[in-house]
């Protein structure tokens, strides 16, 4: 399973399991990001991001 992401606007993708990499992405909060999925459980990936970021990694306002 591969999980790349890449800043909107931005021409750089990273690998999401490298936090150095991430860090260099230079996303900030409120920065939108694209993912991409490669990999037999796809949806069962796409899912699970989706409910991380739906429900504000587990952040309690």
């Amino acid at each position: 399973m591969q999980v790349f992401i890449k800043k909107m606007g931005g021409d750089k993708e990273v690998e999401a399991n490298s936090i150095i990499e991430l860090l260099l992405l230079g996303a900030r909060c409120g920065s939108s990001v694209e993912f991409r999925i490669k990999g037999r459980d796809k949806e069962i990936v796409e899912r699970s991001i989706k409910e991380l970021i739906e429900g504000n990694f587990g952040e309690k306002n």
